[in-house]
């Protein structure tokens, strides 16, 4: 399938004068129920990458054509046959338009939301350490192969997963009941994609499209079972899995502790303060990838301290209590706390926080 292709330069060297230009409005769309249980995530997802297509949204080439590929090989009677495009080069974009025009949208959103799941799994297996919620939740493990299974619900960490695989901002908009403005997940923020929305409530996921009318008649059409054709998957064990993501666990743990020790014998000798830890922990996730959209492990957008004490709770040792003493005291821990837990979850850079001491320190020890 080609992957390039050649344009034509613009015949016009010189651009028309005299001719005002006219700002087109800006496309506002409407979040759309396009249907599933248990599949809904992935079908919310597939809506709106359908869409971005459709409004002529530029999807990188390389994107489309890895999830024609992929979705080729599930439904192979989806791919278009030779002579129903015009010209000889197709772009990866035409290619999905012609598939868009053969597949009803009903049969279409439905079986690449399949594709999508596979491609989230295959993520979820590569990165399990990232994406520890996955297989590690209340209830109990679950197995990649389960997740592979049409109807298999899986929480956003499989949105997570999308946003990477397809390289693309995905924002989840969080609908509660009782608070009136929703809370925004976004995963992938610095994607290089179009963007796509969608809306989760009561474990519920639509989208938000342009094309409203086009998509409207998706969630009215009944869904019909669908037979992707059944592919062999090399999955590891669940206790290679766990073992992974334990081990991972582990090493955010004691480098945890590692932190929090220098920063307590810091603070214990007179080299840190109270505005020092401050202004460190401040400037750090001003300037942290957290802020940016960008996460190192899938659960921070809920916030570090509810991923921590999941992660403390694995490693046995339970959440910490806040430690009796002077006011100034429990600021002081918590700061230790937060910083050394920022740094060994990737939110804080080691080296932005500790250069500036280990500076003065060598400086120091020159004029010793």
């Amino acid at each position: 399938m080609p992957t390039q292709f050649t344009t034509m330069q613009s015949f016009f060297k010189h651009p028309v004068t005299g001719v005002k230009s006219v700002k087109e409005p800006a496309k506002v769309g409407a979040f759309v129920n396009v249907g599933g249980r248990g599949d809904c995530g992935f079908r919310s997802v597939a809506a709106g990458f359908l869409d971005n297509i459709l409004a002529r949204n530029r999807v990188r080439n390389d994107v489309i054509t890895k999830v024609l590929n992929r979705h080729f090989q599930y439904f192979p009677h989806h791919r278009p046959q030779r002579g129903t495009l015009k010209g000889e080069l197709h772009t990866p974009a035409e290619i999905m338009q012609q598939v868009i025009n053969k597949v009803t949208l009903s049969e279409l959103v439905q079986t690449l939301g399949y594709t999508l799941r596979q491609l989230a799994v295959d993520e979820f297996v590569v990165h399990p350490n990232k994406y520890r919620g996955a297989f590690v939740n209340d209830t109990e493990a679950t197995h990649p192969a389960q997740m592979r299974q049409i109807h298999t619900y899986i929480d956003e960490t499989a949105i997570a997963a999308l946003a990477e695989v397809l390289n693309t901002p995905i924002e989840v908009k969080v609908v509660e009941a009782e608070k009136e403005l929703p809370l925004k997940l976004k995963y992938n923020a610095e994607g290089e994609n179009p963007a796509i929305v969608v809306q989760l409530q009561n474990h519920h996921y639509v989208p938000k499209v342009v094309d409203v009318k086009r998509f409207t008649t998706v969630g009215l059409q009944a869904s019909r079972a669908i037979s992707p054709v059944n592919l062999a998957n090399e999955e590891p064990s669940m206790e290679e899995i766990l073992k992974l993501i334990a081990s991972e666990d582990k090493r955010i743990h004691a480098e945890f502790q590692a932190h929090k020790n220098r920063l307590t014998t810091m603070v214990s000798a007179g080299e840190l303060s109270k505005k020092d830890l401050l202004n460190l922990y401040v400037d750090g996730m001003r300037n942290s990838d957290y802020l940016r959209g960008r996460t190192k492990y899938v659960g921070l957008e809920h916030g570090n301290q509810q991923f921590f004490n999941t992660l403390l709770t694995a490693q046995s040792e339970g959440v910490v209590a806040a430690k009796a003493g002077s006011y100034d005291r429990q600021v002081v821990d918590a700061l230790i706390h937060g910083i050394a837990r920022a740094i060994s979850i990737g939110q804080m850079n080691t080296n932005d926080v500790f250069a500036q001491f280990d500076q003065e320190e060598a400086v120091s020890a020159v004029y010793r």
